[in-house]
């Protein structure tokens, strides 16, 4: 018999972490139900047995309840339980697991947004929680989805930093932003999830919240003034620790590829602009990038709020620098923002980095500054 949990019962494990196991569950409202299923079928298969007279819809309701019983759950009757291990050996430990499971709750309680997990429930003298579940996977199995992608990669992006910047200020850091804690919901949406280790600077009465102060993350995302020797004070945990992730998953998102070590976004193999030269709008996305992923706490973007302000500009300049617009009209000029680009006659042959063809270009020029663009003609751009 599955394994329950106050009535959520546990289908299969889906992956365990440092702080314990996650299962795929089905609701307690879907348990009953597909018991009064099984109960029905029983009933019907009884009556059948005995020779007992059959009603004539009984045929086509069995037909129809053994369909229900051996097909899918519907996604939104499946959750993600959470149960979190606690060391029985050392003390200091446990008081830590403890933690960050009261920790993760009070984030998930707190913090209502539609760009973070849900939670559904929680018990914590059994260690567990529950949280909405999302078949298509986390952010790091769709990356090529986005791919050079920059207006599509923008929009999916930007309700992630609102998300962050609605931690932020509820006096909380996040602290493990990565492609493989944020989920793909049904509808597209970005969700952020995994809050095992966030921390609260303040509680409600001004005093620290909770006490898991040490160095943790996963160091491939972590910002480099995360990594000391010692533990950071209350007082160094900052924003900007989930700002630089945050940061290099945009860069994976429009990359296609999940992430590069540290802070080397200036290396050629890691240069947007190197990677896609053809798009005009890759310079404008490295130079926000660069004033997050930086080797330096100071120099890095302060705030979520202050990200979200540059990402809005960016999508806005991306819907008028070239991308086709969903009224089937033109292109405004990404350099007067006045004028729109009018197909030249001109047309030519041009080698691409990394492509050992020649490739048609057709040649457009702003009917108001002059200023002209050239894109290959399989493009849906300029």
């Amino acid at each position: 018999m599955a394994e329950k949990y106050n009535g959520w019962e546990v289908i299969r494990p889906l992956g365990k972490g440092g702080q314990g196991t996650v299962y795929l569950v089905r609701n307690p409202k879907r348990g009953e139900q597909l018991l009064g299923l099984q109960a029905r079928v029983k009933q019907t298969l009884s009556r059948i047995n005995l020779g007992v007279a059959v009603k004539d819809d009984d045929p086509l309701t069995l037909a129809k309840d053994l369909v229900a019983l051996g097909g899918p759950d519907p996604s939104h009757e499946l959750a993600a339980l959470k149960l979190f291990d606690l060391p029985t050996e050392d003390e200091e430990q446990q008081k830590r697991a403890v933690g960050r499971l009261e920790a993760e709750v009070t984030a998930l309680e707190k913090l209502k947004h539609p760009a973070i997990l849900k939670l559904l429930a929680t018990d914590p003298f059994k260690r567990y929680i529950v949280v909405e579940y999302h078949p298509g996977g986390t952010l790091n199995k769709h990356l090529s989805s986005y791919r050079g992608d920059v207006l599509r990669s923008l929009v999916a992006f930007r309700p992630l930093v609102e998300a962050v910047a609605a931690i932020h200020e509820q006096g909380a850091v996040h602290r493990d932003i990565k492609t493989e804690n944020i989920f793909v919901a049904a509808d597209g949406r970005l969700v952020l999830g995994d809050f095992g280790i966030v921390i609260f600077t303040k509680g409600d009465n001004g005093y620290r919240f909770t006490t898991t102060y040490e160095k943790v993350g996963t160091s491939y995302w972590m910002a480099p003034w995360a990594y000391k020797p010692e533990r950071l004070a209350i007082e160094d945990v900052t924003p900007s620790l989930d700002i630089f992730p945050l940061a290099k998953i945009l860069w994976s998102m429009i990359s296609g590829r999940d992430g590069f070590p540290f802070w080397e976004i200036d290396r050629d193999e890691n240069k947007l602009e190197k990677l896609f030269p053809l798009d005009p709008m890759m310079p404008q996305v490295s130079h926000v990038l660069t004033q997050c992923i930086v080797r330096e706490e100071a120099d890095c973007k302060s705030s979520a709020r202050g990200l979200l302000e540059s990402v809005a500009k960016l999508i806005e300049s991306a819907r008028s620098a070239g991308q086709k617009p969903d009224d089937g009209g033109t292109w405004r000029c990404r350099m007067c923002g006045r004028g729109h680009y009018v197909e030249t006659k001109v047309a030519m042959h041009a080698s691409v980095i990394g492509r050992g063809d020649r490739v048609p270009f057709k040649l457009y020029a702003c009917d108001s500054c002059g200023h002209a663009e050239m894109f290959e003609e399989s493009v849906s751009r300029l």
